[in-house]
C-alpha cells in the first residue's frame, strides 16, 4: 500500500510538472510577445510625437514668416525631435525601417540646419522659409509612411498576440481539466485502496467492541491492511479464547459462591461433605474429587463424574503428618503421582496420574483436606487458586461449627452453673432458714426431753403414765432426728471423715429395712469386695436409707429393691464427668413407677416432693449434700413404668483400711460425779428451769441468767466462786460469744460448757476450741450430767 500511494502521488506530480512546464512555456512566449508589442506601442508613440513636433515646427515656421518670430518654440520642438530620433535609433528595428529612420535623420539634420540659419538671421526670406516648409513636409510624409506601415504591422502582431493568448488560455484550461480529472482518478484510486480497508477495519473493531469475537468475511488484502486484518483476526481469536476462559471462570466463581453459601447455611459437617461432593461436579474436570474431615480416623470420601463413591480411612497421624511435612501448603503433583500419594490406599485398579490436596485448617491445626485426582490437562495455577478459595471457605465453615459447638457447650455449662448458683443461693437461704428453725425447735425439744427425764425419775408414776411419758419422749426423739436432718442439710462444714467400708454401711441399712418395709418388696444384694472410702458412716447410711425408703414408696404393689456395689476406674474421657481414678460404684435401683424428665430435673431441689403432703422434700436434697461432701457424683436413670436407678460414684481412699463402727460407750457413774457452783445462761426460761432442776438434783449449786448481760452481773457478784458456766450462743442483748470473752476476762480460767441448738463444728469454730465442752441441743439427762462431771473433774 505504501508503494502504491507513493507511485500514485509521483504520477500526479509528474503530470502536474509537465502541465506546469507547458503552461510556463506558453506564459514565457506570451510575455515575450507582450513585451514586443509594448515596445512597438512605445515606438509608435515616439513616431506620433515626432510627427506632432514636426507639425508644430511647420506651423511655427509658417507663423514665423508671416506674423512674428517664435524661435524659442521652434528650438524646443527641434530639441524634442532630436531626442525622439535618438531614442528611436536605440530601438531594434528591421533593416528597412532602420534605413528609413537614418534617411529621415539626415533630412532632419538638413532641415534643422536651415531652420537655425533662418532663426539666426534677422532678415527673413520667405522663399527660403517655404523651401524649409517643403522639406519639412517631405520629412512628414516619410514619417507618415513609416507610421502607416508600423500601424499595419502593429495590428497584425496584435491579432497574432490575441490568438496566442486565446490558445494559451485554452491550453491552460485543458491542462487544468486534465489535472482535475487526474486528481479525481487518483483520489478515487486512493479511496478504493485506503478508505475501504479502513471502513472494514472500523467494522471489525466495532464488532470487537461489541464483544463479537466470531470471524468476519472481509476482502483479502495483500498489502499492509492485509497484515493488520491478520493481526486483528489473531487478536479476535485470542479474545474469543480469553472470553471463553473468563466466562468459564465466572461460571466457576458463581458455582463456588453458591457452594460457599450452601456450606455456611447449616452448622452440620455431614451436610458440608454432601454439598461439596455434589456441587464440585460443576467446578472441576478431574476424574475424582473428595473431602476428608477430622475424625478418628479421618474418612476421605471421593466421588467420580459417574457418581461412584470411594471411601478411604486415613489414620490421624498420616494426614496430620502430610500436612506438617508440607508446612500447610497445597500438595500439587503433576507426574509420578502414584509414588507421591500421601493419603491412604486407593483401589488397586485405579491409575493415579496427578493430584491436588488442599488443607482445611485454622491458624494452628488441620481440620481435613480437599482432594482432586486426575485432571485431564493437569492443574493450572488458576484452578489451584480457585480451589484454594473453596478450601478456605470450607475451613471457615468447619471452624464456625466447632466454635458454635463449643459455644453451645459453654452456654450449657453456663446455664448449668447459673442453675447451680441459683440452687446454691436457694440452699443458702433455705439453710439459714433451716438453721434458725432447727435452733428454736431444738430449744423446745431440749426443754421437753429434759422435763420428761425429770418426770420419769418420779417414784409415784404408774405404768400408764410412764408409757405416756415414753410416747412423748419417742415423739421428741423423732423431732430431734428431724432437726438433725434439717441441720445436716443446712450446714456447710466438713464432716469428721474416716476410712469406712461401703458394703458394711449397706448391710447395716438392709438390716434395719428388713423389719420395716412392705414384705412384698424383695431386697437383692450384689456386693463386690471394695477398698475403703473416706467418709462418715452415719451420713452414708442415712443417704442409703433415704434412697431405699424412696424406692420402697415407688413400689406400692411390691417389687425388687436392688443394692449393688462394684469397683470402677474412670479415665479422662469418662461419661460421668468425675476426675480420673478409682471409684466405688453404688447402685440403688427399684422396679417401681419411675419418673418423667420434668420430675427428674427437680428431684434434688429442697422441699420438692411428689408425695402430696406426705413428704418433707428434704430426703434427696440431703442425699445430694452427702454425696457432694464425700466428693462423689450421682447419676439418675429413670423411665416411667420401668423404675429408677441411682448410680453413685464415691472416690476410693487409696492406701487406707476401713474402720468398723463401734457403739459409743458412755459411762455414767453417778457416784463419781463432781459437784460445783454452776451458772446457767440461756434466754429460754423452760430450758433454764429444766437445767437448774436437773443439776440441783445431781447435787450442784445453780444460779441462772437470761442473757449475757445478766451473766456478767452474776460474775461480778460471785467472782471466783463459779466452777462452771453453761452458756447458750444465740441470746439477746449480749450474745454468748461476747459473754464468753467477757466472762473469761472477769474470771480467768473459769470453765465454760457451750450448749446450743445451732449446728457448730468444733474443729472450725474458735469459740468451741477455747471452750471446755460442747453439747448440741436437744441432749439427754445422762449426757448432760456426764459432760458436767467430766469438765468439773478435769484440771
Amino acid at each position: 500500500m505504501k508503494k502504491r500511494i507513493i507511485l500514485s502521488f509521483l504520477g500526479v506530480f509528474l503530470f502536474f510538472s509537465v502541465a506546469i512546464g507547458a503552461a510556463f512555456y506558453n506564459l514565457l512566449f506570451l510575455s515575450s510577445n507582450l513585451r514586443y508589442q509594448l515596445k512597438i506601442h512605445e515606438v509608435e508613440s515616439l513616431r506620433q510625437n515626432l510627427l506632432i513636433h514636426f507639425q508644430n515646427i511647420q506651423n511655427n515656421l509658417y507663423e514665423f514668416s508671416f506674423k512674428e518670430k517664435r524661435p524659442n518654440k521652434i528650438s524646443f520642438d527641434l530639441e524634442e525631435i532630436d531626442g525622439i530620433i535618438l531614442e528611436c535609433k536605440g530601438c531594434h528595428h528591421q533593416p528597412n525601417t532602420k534605413r528609413k529612420i537614418q534617411h529621415i535623420e539626415r533630412e532632419f539634420q538638413n532641415y534643422k540646419e536651415r531652420i537655425n540659419k533662418i532663426i539666426s538671421h534677422e532678415e527673413i526670406k520667405t522663399e527660403e522659409i517655404k523651401e524649409i516648409i517643403s522639406l519639412g513636409q517631405d520629412i512628414t510624409k516619410h514619417v507618415h509612411n513609416i507610421i502607416h506601415k508600423a500601424s499595419i504591422d502593429l495590428h497584425k502582431k496584435t491579432q497574432t498576440l490575441i490568438s496566442t493568448i486565446k490558445k494559451t488560455i485554452k491550453d491552460l484550461s485543458i491542462i487544468l481539466i486534465i489535472s482535475l480529472i487526474s486528481a479525481l482518478l487518483v483520489a478515487k484510486y486512493l479511496t478504493t485502496s485506503i478508505i475501504s480497508p479502513v471502513k472494514d477495519l472500523l467494522k471489525s473493531i466495532e464488532s470487537i467492541e461489541k464483544e463479537d469475537y466470531t470471524p468476519k468475511d472481509f476482502p483479502l488484502y495483500e498489502d499492509e491492511f492485509g497484515q493488520i486484518f491478520k493481526a486483528i483476526d489473531k487478536m479476535r481469536s485470542s479474545l474469543n479464547e480469553r472470553d471463553v476462559k473468563i466466562k468459564t471462570y465466572l461460571n466457576r466463581l458463581y458455582n463456588l459462591h453458591k457452594l460457599t453459601i450452601l456450606i455456611h447455611s447449616k452448622l452440620d459437617k455431614e451436610y458440608i461433605i454432601e454439598r461439596c461432593l455434589e456441587e464440585l461436579k460443576d467446578l472441576t474436570e478431574t476424574q475424582l474429587w473428595g473431602i476428608a474431615i477430622k475424625g478418628s480416623p479421618y474418612m476421605l470420601r471421593l466421588r467420580s463424574q459417574e457418581g461412584r463413591e470411594i471411601k478411604i480411612s486415613i489414620p490421624p497421624q498420616t494426614l496430620e503428618g502430610a500436612w506438617s511435612k508440607g508446612q500447610g501448603k497445597p500438595l500439587v503433583c503433576q507426574k509420578d503421582a502414584a509414588t507421591k500419594w500421601p493419603l491412604g490406599s486407593l483401589p488397586p485398579d485405579f491409575e493415579l496420574k496427578n493430584f491436588l490436596i488442599l488443607w482445611l485448617m485454622t491458624k494452628s491445626r488441620v481440620l481435613g483436606a480437599l482432594v482432586f485426582i486426575n485432571h485431564p490437562q493437569g492443574f493450572s495455577e488458576e484452578e489451584i487458586n480457585l480451589f484454594g478459595i473453596l478450601a478456605s471457605s470450607i475451613s471457615v465453615a468447619l471452624e464456625n461449627i466447632d466454635l458454635y459447638t463449643d459455644l453451645e457447650d459453654k452456654i450449657k455449662e453456663l446455664n448449668a452453673t447459673q442453675r447451680q448458683l441459683v440452687e446454691a443461693e436457694k440452699l443458702t437461704a433455705i439453710g439459714t432458714l433451716t438453721s434458725g428453725i432447727a435452733h428454736d425447735f431444738n430449744n423446745v425439744l431440749c426443754a421437753i426431753m429434759g422435763h420428761i427425764s425429770i418426770l420419769k425419775e418420779s417414784p409415784h408414776l404408774d405404768k400408764g403414765e410412764l408409757r405416756a411419758l415414753e410416747t412423748i419422749e419417742r415423739a421428741a426423739e423423732r423431732g430431734a432426728e428431724l432437726s438433725r436432718r434439717l441441720l445436716s442439710f443446712a450446714r456447710q462444714r466438713k464432716w469428721d471423715f474416716k476410712p469406712l467400708d461401703v458394703n458394711q454401711s449397706v448391710k447395716n441399712v438392709v438390716d434395719l429395712l428388713k423389719h420395716t418395709i412392705d414384705r412384698r418388696i424383695r431386697i437383692r444384694l450384689e456386693l463386690e469386695e471394695l477398698p475403703p472410702i473416706k467418709g462418715s458412716s452415719t451420713q452414708l447410711e442415712q443417704m442409703i436409707m433415704n434412697l431405699c425408703l424412696n424406692a420402697c414408696e415407688a413400689m406400692p404393689e411390691g417389687g425388687i429393691l436392688s443394692l449393688m456395689t462394684s469397683l470402677v476406674y474412670m479415665d479422662e474421657n469418662n461419661p460421668v464427668g468425675v476426675r480420673p481414678g478409682r471409684y466405688v460404684h453404688l447402685v440403688v435401683a427399684d422396679t417401681g413407677q419411675g419418673m418423667d424428665e420434668e420430675t427428674l430435673a427437680h428431684i434434688f431441689e429442697p422441699f420438692f416432693t411428689t408425695k402430696e403432703g406426705r413428704g418433707t422434700g428434704l430426703g434427696l436434697a440431703m442425699v445430694a449434700n452427702v454425696i457432694h461432701e464425700h466428693g462423689g457424683h450421682c447419676q439418675v436413670v429413670s423411665r416411667l413404668g420401668r423404675g429408677t436407678a441411682f448410680h453413685i460414684y464415691l472416690p476410693v481412699d487409696e492406701g487406707q483400711k476401713a474402720e468398723s463402727p463401734s457403739p459409743k460407750e458412755v459411762t455414767l457413774a453417778k457416784g463419781a460425779r463432781a459437784r460445783g457452783f454452776i451458772l446457767v445462761v440461756d434466754d429460754e426460761e423452760p430450758i433454764r428451769e429444766m437445767l437448774k432442776t436437773i443439776l440441783e438434783r445431781a447435787g450442784h449449786r445453780v444460779v441462772t441468767a437470761a442473757n449475757g448481760q445478766e451473766a456478767l452481773e452474776v460474775a461480778d457478784e460471785e467472782g471466783q466462786n463459779l466452777d462452771l458456766v453453761i452458756l447458750d450462743i444465740n441470746m439477746p442483748l449480749l450474745s454468748g460469744r461476747e459473754a464468753f470473752n467477757r466472762l473469761r476476762g472477769k474470771i480467768p480460767g473459769v470453765k465454760v460448757l457451750i450448749a446450743s441448738g445451732l449446728d457448730l463444728d468444733p474443729r472450725m469454730d474458735p469459740l468451741l476450741r477455747e471452750a471446755d465442752g460442747y453439747l448440741r441441743k436437744p441432749f439427754y439427762l445422762d449426757e448432760l450430767l456426764a459432760k458436767v462431771s467430766e469438765i468439773l473433774a478435769s484440771e
